[in-house]
């Protein structure tokens, strides 16, 4: 018997994705090539009951590498491709934190901007300082998003609306925003609720600067 409701499903993820997703025409055309080949390929998996719906829908919004299109009925982020695997070189679970570093320094962190309405971040001023080791990971070119509850089925996906008239040219997405103190040390052995070793290097950083300028 065929994979009737895992069918429907794909068909109806590939209808809302092609006509809906604000980024979908501004694929290249071996962009385009390579997505045929990826939704053929899913369609073979779903005929073959490889996958259930959500799977199949997991995997197929995956490709487009868009954090903003995505579903929460299965975790996406195993299937983004980064440059940086974060995840193996220290212990990452940053919280939310508002402490004193020191007598001039003062830490907020921000864990995230996603999914809660009450984490207002990451605006970019002229008396912002960016410190990092690699460019930024973001999704500004494509994005703000509705929710669409797909047929027959109880999976809900988030897809982005609207495109940036930076692109296609000088999109941010693709090549991040690059540090202004492109910074040479290792990472934190630990990242929580911690004053971690890169905000006291960054404290000391700063008073230099502010020391080198009053004199």
């Amino acid at each position: 018997m065929p994979n009737w409701g895992a069918i429907l499903v794909y068909a109806a993820i590939i209808h809302e994705v092609e006509y809906n997703y604000a980024g979908f025409p501004l694929l290249t055309e071996e962009e385009s090539a390579e997505y045929e080949v990826m939704k053929a390929a899913l369609r073979d998996s779903v005929d073959a009951k490889a996958y259930l719906d959500y799977e199949a829908v997991g995997h197929y919004l995956a490709w487009f590498q868009n954090p903003h299109l995505r579903t929460c009925n299965i975790e996406q982020t195993n299937l983004w491709e980064y440059d940086v695997d974060y995840s193996s070189l220290f212990s990452y679970a940053p919280r939310k934190v508002s402490c004193k570093v020191d007598d001039e320094t003062y830490l907020i962190r921000f864990p995230s901007c996603s999914g809660d309405p009450d984490e207002q971040c990451r605006a970019i001023s002229k008396r912002t300082t960016i410190y990092g080791r690699e460019n930024t990971y973001g999704c500004l070119d494509i994005s703000n998003v509705r929710s669409v509850d797909l047929p027959y089925s109880t999976i809900t996906i988030t897809i982005p609306t609207t495109v940036s008239h930076r692109l296609p040219d000088r999109g941010i997405d693709k090549e991040g925003i690059s540090p202004d103190v492109r910074l040479d040390l290792p990472y934190p052995t630990e990242l929580t609720d911690n004053i971690d070793e890169w905000v006291l290097w960054i404290a000391q950083d700063l008073k230099k600067k502010a020391s080198n300028v009053n004199h």
